[in-house]
């Protein structure tokens, strides 16, 4: 089943743009690479069919987060809009896995990480959440509750005597809960995660699929949803899910970080937001890239032999909502230029 036509133009475009990027990006950088056959040029990217992009609603508009892709269910050929935003598509053997934030609710109460697997680029199916957030805290206490076996088999929350562990609920209840009003009243009473910018790298030697993202959320109910700037981290081993949260933290940087940073007005010590992961296919040593520092500089962290947890960083630049890639040993970078909440235009390094 082809993707619905009112989405065609939307993946088209996405398509081209990405397409025009990384040919500018490997020409430029790949000097390396002249004569190699597979690299694509400027001159090999095909034409597509132009569509005029929509105009950006601003980001209180009431749909904002309303998708133009459209996707078929895996066990249905109904077409339903795509939810990956601010992701990753990752290819797995023969296969393309899109990775990104489920805005089906808008901004709050988001389901988590979702998940779509294409063949083609170009017809997806829907694989559901692989990273699943909690919208009551009961989905992680009442064993009554249809969620809580999903959430126990994902992070153990049965003890050996049966009794539900109620602390290791409340640990990881304010990074999984997306919802700020628990009773329903209307009222914010709770603190609430939220799930950015996921990306995925898989580890060869634990053979498992690691899931990065900007875990943010508030401290205090009601507070800033921005407040935590920590760096979450997912494992699974399958691509499409479940992932299981394994940590959540912030990330190094240098002492003097805010005379660095120019002394900006927010911003705290080790604070990850916008970031991306990358694994060098020479020695299959890994990496994150992350925004810091009131998104005034990003850093380079080296990642364990897990993917789990950084071992070291390097200061290098500053930006949002990155991405690397690799080709014949050149390492270009993408960058959106932090200058407005607008969609812009990226750069490449």
């Amino acid at each position: 089943m082809k993707i619905n036509n009112k989405g065609k133009g939307a993946l088209i475009a996405a398509i081209t743009a990405a397409a025009t990027l990384l040919s500018c990006g490997l020409a430029a950088a790949s000097a390396s690479a002249a004569g190699v056959d597979y690299l694509p040029t400027i001159g090999q990217v095909p034409t597509y069919t132009k569509f005029q992009p929509t105009a950006d609603p601003g980001k209180n508009a009431s749909d904002y987060f309303q998708p133009y892709w459209y996707a078929k269910n895996a066990n249905d050929n109904g077409g339903t809009h795509i939810q990956a935003h601010g992701g990753q598509v990752v290819k797995v053997g023969d296969a393309y896995y899109w990775y990104g934030e489920d805005r089906s609710n808008g901004y709050d109460n988001s389901p988590g990480v979702h998940a779509y697997m294409s063949t083609d680029l170009y017809n997806w199916t829907d694989l559901g959440v692989a990273l699943r957030a909690v919208t009551s805290k009961s989905q992680l206490t009442d064993k009554s509750n249809a969620d809580y076996a999903y959430f126990d088999k994902a992070y153990n929350l049965t003890k050996s005597d049966g009794s539900v562990d109620a602390a290791k609920a409340d640990a990881i209840f304010p990074y999984l809960n997306t919802n700020p009003d628990q009773d329903g009243d209307g009222a914010v009473d709770s603190v609430q995660g939220i799930f950015e910018r996921p990306k995925i790298i898989y580890n060869k030697k634990n053979k498992q699929y690691v899931l990065w993202w900007h875990s943010d959320g508030s401290t205090t109910p009601g507070g800033s949803n921005y407040a935590r700037a920590l760096a979450g981290v997912a494992v699974s081993d399958n691509p499409a899910g479940p992932f299981t949260m394994v940590g959540a933290y912030r990330l190094p940087n240098q002492n003097n970080w805010k005379e660095a940073a120019g002394n900006p007005s927010w911003g705290e010590n080790g604070d990850s937001r916008d970031m991306t992961v990358f694994v060098d296919p020479k020695d299959d040593s890994a990496y994150v890239l992350y925004s810091s520092e009131a998104n005034a500089t990003l850093y380079i962290a080296k990642l364990n032999d897990d993917y789990t947890n950084v071992v070291k960083t390097t200061n290098v630049d500053q930006s949002e909502g990155q991405k690397q890639y690799s080709a014949d040993g050149q390492y270009p970078y993408i960058l959106a230029d932090s200058t407005t909440d607008a969609p812009v235009r990226g750069e490449d390094f």
